[in-house]
């Protein structure tokens, strides 16, 4: 929410930041996707492995853009 406001709201808001702030935004959602299917053991257990795993941006094969 705090990044859609500073969008919103920032007169300064340049291409650097909003570079930044949508890195930030695909690191959550891709997070979020890629370990949805994990259990809460599972995510307390989670290695640095998992965590690389869960961040990865999709391949193009995988965003059903056809």
């Amino acid at each position: 929410m705090e990044t859609i406001q500073n969008l919103e709201s920032s007169g300064d808001y340049g291409p650097e930041e909003f570079q930044v702030d949508m890195g930030h935004l695909y690191h959550h959602l891709n997070t979020a996707w890629n370990g949805q299917d994990q259990t809460d053991a599972q995510h307390a257990k989670c290695t640095d492995e998992d965590f690389k795993r869960f961040r990865r941006f999709p391949v193009e094969s995988e965003l059903f853009l056809d």
